[in-house]
C-alpha cells in the first residue's frame, strides 16, 4: 500500500507538470496568433478599394500556414493569396516571413509585374532559408499574385502552383499558372508567367488555397475537389459577395461535419463594379 500510494504520488505529479508544460506551450502559441493577425492587412483596406470583396480565412490549427497580403501601390493594388509548407506553427512561422519578403518586394524592389514579384520572391526566400551544412530547409509556398490597375481595371496575374478563377461574360474559368512552387528543392528552371485581362464590371475574381476543395466531407467522406468547389462558386455569382462568404463558411462546415479539418482554408473574392 506504500509502493502504491508512492506511485500513485508520482503518476499525479507528473500529470500536473504536463498539464502545466501543456499550458504553457498553448498560451505560447496564443500569443503567436496575436503576432500572426497583427500582420494581416486589415478588412477595411481592402474594402476601401473593393466594397464588394471578401477574405474567408479558417486556421485548421490555433495558427495558420495560409495568409493573405494585399497593399496598394501607387496606382496598382497588389493582392497575394498564400499556402505556405505545413499548417500549425511551422506553417505560421513560413508565413510570417513570406509576409515580410512580400513588403520587401512590392516597396524596396518596387516590383509590380506579377511574374517578376514571382522570380524574386523565390530567389529571396531561398536565400532567407540558407542552406547550411548537413542541413536543408525544403519549405516554401504556393502563392497566386493579381495585381489590379485601379484607373483602368486591368488585372495582371501570376501564380505558383495555384490557379486563379475569373467570372466574366457570365463564364466561370480556372485559369492555370506555373506547376512550381516558391522556394523548396527544385532544382528545375522555374517559369512563372503573367497574365492579363481586361475586368469590367460585374466582373469577379477569386483566389484560394487548396484546404477547401481538398476537405474530405459530404454523405461519402470524400474530397470537394476543384469541381465542387467551382459548381459552388458558380451556383453563388449572383449573391452579394458579403452573402457568398457566409455561404462558403457554412457550405464547408457542413460539408465537414464531424470529420477533421484537414488543412488551413482561405479563399478571397474580389468584384469590379
Amino acid at each position: 500500500e506504500i509502493e502504491l500510494a508512492k506511485r500513485t504520488k508520482e503518476v499525479v505529479k507528473k500529470n500536473d507538470e504536463l498539464e502545466e508544460k501543456n499550458k504553457n506551450i498553448t498560451d505560447s502559441i496564443n500569443y503567436a496568433l496575436r503576432i500572426q493577425k497583427s500582420i494581416l492587412p486589415t478588412k477595411k483596406l481592402l474594402k476601401e478599394y473593393f466594397p464588394e470583396s471578401f477574405v474567408y480565412y479558417q486556421p485548421r490549427d490555433i495558427v495558420s500556414g495560409d495568409f493573405y497580403w494585399y497593399e496598394k501601390i501607387d496606382d496598382k493594388f497588389i493582392v497575394a493569396c498564400a499556402d505556405c509548407t505545413g499548417h500549425g506553427v511551422p506553417g505560421a512561422f513560413m508565413s510570417m516571413i513570406s509576409s515580410t519578403l512580400f513588403k520587401e518586394i512590392a516597396h524596396q524592389e518596387q516590383i509590380s509585374e506579377p511574374s517578376q514579384f514571382l522570380y524574386k520572391l523565390d530567389e529571396l526566400l531561398n536565400n532567407t532559408l540558407k542552406k547550411t551544412e548537413g542541413f536543408t530547409v525544403q519549405d516554401g509556398l504556393d502563392v497566386s499574385v493579381c495585381v489590379f490597375d485601379i484607373n483602368t481595371n486591368i488585372l495582371k496575374f501570376a501564380g505558383a502552383y495555384r490557379p486563379v478563377v475569373i467570372y466574366k461574360n457570365n463564364t466561370l474559368e480556372r485559369i492555370k499558372t506555373s506547376s512550381c512552387s516558391i522556394g523548396g528543392l527544385d532544382e528545375i528552371s522555374k517559369t512563372f508567367e503573367t497574365h492579363e485581362v481586361q475586368l469590367i464590371p460585374g466582373d469577379i475574381v477569386y483566389m484560394f488555397t487548396d484546404g477547401f476543395p481538398d476537405q474530405f466531407g459530404g454523405d461519402n467522406g470524400k474530397k470537394l475537389y476543384i469541381k465542387g468547389f467551382m459548381n459552388l462558386l458558380e451556383n453563388s455569382i449572383d449573391m452579394e459577395m458579403d452573402d457568398q462568404q457566409v455561404l462558403l463558411k457554412k457550405f464547408f462546415n457542413d460539408w465537414k461535419s464531424d470529420k477533421n479539418q484537414v488543412d488551413d482554408v482561405l479563399v478571397m473574392g474580389i468584384k469590379i463594379i
